[in-house]
C-alpha cells in the first residue's frame, strides 16, 4: 500500500513542473495569437459570432482564445485567472 502512494508522489513530483512549464508555454502562444490573429475575412462587428461563410467574426475569436486561456488556467489551478476569462467570454456573448 504505503509503495502505491510514494510511486504515486513520486509521478507527481517528477511531472508537475514539466506540465506546468508547458501550460504556461501554451498560455503565452494563446495570448500572442490573439494578439496578432485577426482574419482577413473579419468583420469588426459584435452583433452575430458567425459570418455567412462560417468564419467568426472579432467578438468570436475573443472568445474562442479567451476560453482557451480559461481551460489553462483551470488545469495550472490559477482560478483567479480563470475567472477572470469567463467573466470576459460573459461579456463577449452578453453583448
Amino acid at each position: 500500500m504505503y509503495f502505491y502512494i510514494y510511486f504515486l508522489k513520486s509521478i507527481k513530483k517528477t511531472i508537475y513542473e514539466p506540465s506546468v512549464n508547458y501550460y504556461r508555454e501554451l498560455n503565452r502562444r494563446i495570448k500572442k495569437k490573439k494578439s496578432k490573429h485577426v482574419p482577413s475575412n473579419a468583420i469588426f462587428s459584435t452583433s452575430a459570432p458567425l459570418l455567412p461563410d462560417n468564419t467568426l467574426n472579432i467578438s468570436g475569436w475573443n472568445v474562442r482564445y479567451d476560453l482557451k486561456s480559461a481551460f489553462i488556467a483551470e488545469f495550472r489551478q490559477d482560478m483567479d485567472i480563470a475567472i477572470k476569462y469567463v467573466l470576459n467570454i460573459y461579456i463577449y456573448i452578453s453583448i
